[in-house]
């Protein structure tokens, strides 16, 4: 197939993101499975408003501290629950092992998350009449903060992990696997750092949303919004040599999914976030998740233009408070821009 020919695919495929759906409801009929009745209830009470993935999260969450009170969750009596209960967990959550086996302190941001959960969460409980009086009303909430030092990747990182997909990164038997797959993880990495694109929504991507004829990708982000990006002529190249590869790689095997698992699937946000992980460990030192490759196409632009509106748009915020978050407070170029501006006027 010449797919620089394609004007768009036609089939008629069910969407990445219903296929997504149907996958994550699964997983929460199984989270939910010989659980409470009122943790069913409070499930059906967010599922309108919130993203199938918060859902996910909120009811992970609330299991983990119902099981903190008790393994099995249908002895608890909800109306028992005190806040020195919610306490306890909340001091049971402020360490926690990471990947190496190591202890390590949570952060600020992790504990409120929990903080914000749970509020809902017994709000819901007292609200539905199962319990009297709330226990998170004798909560705090920490206002602590993290100190977060934000490092960022730039051109130089972007052509050394292009390079470590190119040759192959890790042990022999890694690098032996990687051979067949290094034009799908070209488009991956190309994907996320030169449209800013959420791992998730890029998951979800169809061969059928890609239009090669007026060089544009149609997404579904977050909350059903629809966006399309333009593609450039590196990804697109990239894209068009990965297709040639997948077709290959399927022997035949009709799957509508863009971007596909050793196992023939549809490629899940986990292992995107193990593969930017991977590539960037072994070539930079350090591991990058997609947000942070997000975050580094913010940064891109914004130290490229300045311009925080066109960042804005770029990520397709609606909120420009939300990327100035993303963006690094980079003290000495301030002072150096301050300095300038100060000589020109004063010269």
């Amino acid at each position: 197939m010449n797919y620089d020919d394609v004007e768009n695919v036609t089939t008629n495929y069910m969407s990445g993101r219903t296929e997504h759906k149907i996958k994550l409801e699964k997983v929460i009929d199984n989270l939910l499975k010989d659980q409470p009745k009122y943790l069913t209830e409070y499930y059906y009470s967010i599922s309108a408003k919130c993203e199938i993935r918060t859902c996910k999260e909120y009811l992970s969450k609330i299991k983990k501290f119902l099981k903190f009170l008790n393994e099995d969750t249908s002895k608890i009596e909800v109306e028992k629950i005190t806040d020195t209960d919610i306490a306890k967990f909340f001091k049971s959550i402020e360490r926690k092992e990471n990947k190496y086996g190591d202890i390590d302190d949570t952060s600020f941001a992790y504990r409120r998350q929990y903080y914000a959960i749970l509020n809902k969460f017994f709000a819901f409980l007292f609200n539905k009449g199962y319990i009297k009086i709330n226990p998170m009303d004798f909560i705090e909430c920490s206002k602590k903060k993290d100190k977060i030092e934000r490092h960022f990747m730039d051109k130089e990182d972007v052509e050394a992990i292009l390079k470590g997909i190119e040759n192959g990164v890790g042990w022999n038997a890694m690098v032996l696997r990687q051979k067949d797959w290094k034009t799908r993880d070209k488009a991956i990495i190309l994907m996320l750092i030169t449209t800013g694109v959420r791992a998730t929504a890029l998951t979800e991507i169809n061969v059928q949303d890609i239009n090669f004829q007026t060089n544009e990708v149609v997404v579904t982000d977050k909350e059903h919004e629809v966006h399309t990006f333009t593609m450039s002529h590196e990804l697109k190249t990239a894209l068009i040599e990965w297709l040639k590869d997948r077709e290959k790689l399927l022997g035949g095997k009709d799957i509508p999914a863009l971007f596909i698992s050793y196992k023939k699937e549809r490629l899940g946000y986990q292992s995107i976030r193990k593969l930017t992980m991977k590539y960037s460990w072994f070539t930079l030192g350090e591991s990058y998740s997609p947000h942070k490759f997000r975050a580094s196409f913010a940064n891109m632009i914004y130290g490229k233009t300045g311009d925080v509106y066109l960042t804005a748009n770029a990520l397709r915020h609606k909120n420009v408070e939300t990327t100035m978050r993303y963006l690094c407070n980079d003290e000495k170029k301030v002072n150096k821009r301050t300095v300038d501006i100060m000589n020109s006027i004063f010269k």
